[in-house]
């Protein structure tokens, strides 16, 4: 079972992914490498991550049910909305 992200990494996250075009562009080449570089120590997630990414007004939309998807205590996966 995952352990979730902290949700101060996950803030962290989103915020990045809604508005910042070169950490999308890192994020979508090794999401596991920038989840280590925000601190994330638990279990990898870049199997779970849609690529293309959608883009940044779809990640400011849907920020409080990711970030409540990326937090919790099990398993998940990201979808396009």
């Amino acid at each position: 079972m995952s352990q979730g992200i902290e949700p101060r990494i996950a803030d962290a996250l989103l915020d990045a992914l809604a508005s910042d075009d070169s950490f999308r562009e890192r994020f979508a080449k090794d999401p596991d490498a920038v989840l280590a570089g925000l601190g994330h120590t638990g279990d990898p997630i870049g199997a779970c991550c849609l690529l293309p990414l959608p883009d940044k007004k779809t990640f400011a939309e849907a920020r409080d049910a990711l970030r409540e998807q990326l937090t919790a205590k099990a398993f998940f996966k990201v979808f396009q909305l």
